[in-house]
């Protein structure tokens, strides 16, 4: 989760981002055995993200909360480079017209 979080924090280009993650055991009553309980909470950079999961087992739960966590920075990422570039298209659209 630690690279994921690191990758975010490049990605924002801040320093100011908080990040919280949570490990616990739980059970619910509707189910028999213990679950597992992982949830990330980032804030900061004009962005603020609220992940959790449950799972059977820590570790298939720590997996699942990195893809998460992995699918929402990249569509983050993405959401950035599309408004970036429908800019520059602009940009060059406006300089074109005015040769």
């Amino acid at each position: 989760i630690g690279e994921v979080l690191e990758k975010f924090n490049h990605l924002s280009g801040s320093n100011n981002i908080l990040s919280e993650v949570e490990l616990s055991k739980t059970n619910n009553h509707h189910s028999h055995g213990e679950l597992y309980k992982v949830s990330v909470k980032i804030s900061g950079a004009r962005t603020n993200i609220f992940l959790e999961t449950k799972k059977d087992d820590l570790y298939a739960a720590i997996d699942d909360i990195k893809d998460k966590l992995e699918y929402r920075i990249s569509s983050i990422k993405d959401k950035k480079l599309s408004v970036s570039h429908k800019l520059a298209v602009k940009f060059k659209n406006l300089f074109r017209k005015g040769e």
